[in-house]
């Protein structure tokens, strides 16, 4: 007695798992994604009144309207990296402090920038400017620059990078699952074809040597 499945069956349920491997359904994307920008907007403003009270009210509401537009690259991060990394850094620099957006900046760039030379380009830049050397006055001080850079843009950027990787190496899975069940189907056909060929053949030998038994059997009787 045969135990165990069908292998077609084995092979379709592999193939269905690695389909489900790829990629977050769209509707929970955009509402991380919204979640985050309301994040950075309401973190910004929360920032911005509390600045407001130690620096002029222009500067303050530049300081605003960065990290409300740095909300927005946040909202757009996966169509956008770059530009939302941009503002991120113009942001810090303002703030002489971390933006809010920076490590989703960082993660998005790694994650959803087209090249590598892209993100190399943006990220190197980026890290340097947030590091602020110019705020090195102290041992203290230029430790706690290379520490924030390090957790909030430097470790974003990695697990960027390690969610691309493996996203194409999902990808990469799926099109050769794909391209194996395109293969296996187009056997499956020519087996298919192959095997009507063969029963043509035999039919038309059984009927070809039929025939030709009826002549020899109408001749013999003729003869007679």
């Amino acid at each position: 007695r045969r135990t165990g499945g069908c292998p077609c069956r084995a092979y379709a349920a592999g193939v269905g798992r690695i389909r489900r491997l790829g990629g977050w359904p769209r509707r929970r994307s955009l509402a991380l994604d919204a979640t985050l920008a309301l994040l950075v907007a309401a973190v910004s403003a929360i920032i911005a009144v509390e600045e407001s009270r130690s620096v002029s009210d222009t500067v303050a509401l530049l300081r605003l309207g960065t990290g409300l537009l740095a909300a927005v690259g946040t909202l757009l991060r996966r169509r956008h990296p770059l530009p939302l990394l941009a503002v991120a850094v113009l942001d810090s620099v303002l703030r002489g402090d971390m933006s809010v957006a920076t490590p989703f900046a960082a993660y998005a760039v790694a994650r959803y920038a087209p090249t590598p030379r892209q993100r190399w380009a943006a990220l190197v830049p980026a890290a340097a400017l947030t590091l602020a050397p110019w705020q090195f006055t102290s041992f203290t001080e230029g430790l706690n620059n290379v520490l924030l850079v390090g957790f909030l843009l430097v470790l974003p950027a990695v697990l960027g990078a390690w969610v691309r990787t493996r996203a194409e190496l999902v990808a990469a899975l799926l099109d050769r699952a794909e391209r194996a069940e395109s293969e296996q189907q187009l056997r499956a056909r020519e087996a298919v074809l192959a095997e009507r060929a063969r029963i043509t053949r035999e039919m038309h030998d059984v009927v070809g040597h039929r025939v030709s038994l009826m002549v020899l059997q109408a001749g013999a009787i003729d003869m007679a």
